[in-house]
């Protein structure tokens, strides 16, 4: 599965004199750092998931299972950067826009924590069809939860070009 980041490198604000706003900038850039690698292990883990058909299921399934765990760590320390940024004294419009990338990451964190599940379930050779089927619901609630957020983010940055360069 390969999904975009939408999350500016270094963004910054115009015509702010806030004490903060560099530090916030160096914690997206953390952040940023921390999203691409935890979509590059969610990506790994989908691909030991799509191997468990073809070879060792519980020795694909338990690689999917470590990736998807190293990825959900990496969401979760992108959205704890995010909404640590977000507090910081920085403008109000950017203080919105982490705090809605930080919920998306957070979103992130939750599908990787089932991909977890469903490596777990598919390694297994789980003949619980319904609930694989429940778990790759799930992750597409959360895709579609970050997804929503991410767009919601992207208004706003589109919204007030003067508080982003």
């Amino acid at each position: 599965m390969r999904w975009h980041l939408f999350l500016l490198v270094g963004v910054l604000c115009a015509g702010c004199d806030q004490i903060d706003t560099d530090k916030a900038n160096k914690k997206v850039d953390d952040a940023n750092k921390a999203l691409k690698e935890g979509g590059e292990l969610f990506d790994e883990a989908n691909d030991h998931l799509k191997a468990t058909d073809k070879g060792d299921a519980a020795a694909e399934g338990k690689k999917c299972l470590k990736k998807a765990e190293e990825a959900g760590e990496k969401f979760e320390e992108a959205g704890k950067l995010a909404k640590d940024a977000s507090e910081m004294k920085i403008s109000k419009v950017f203080s919105e826009y982490l705090e809605l990338k930080s919920k998306s990451f957070s979103a992130r964190g939750e599908l990787a924590s089932t991909m977890k599940k469903l490596c777990k379930k598919v390694g297994e050779k789980s003949t619980e069809v319904d609930v694989v089927v429940k778990l790759q619901k799930d992750m597409k609630t959360a895709q579609e939860e970050f997804t929503e957020l991410d767009e919601k983010a992207a208004k706003i940055q589109k919204d007030n070009p003067k508080d982003f360069k």
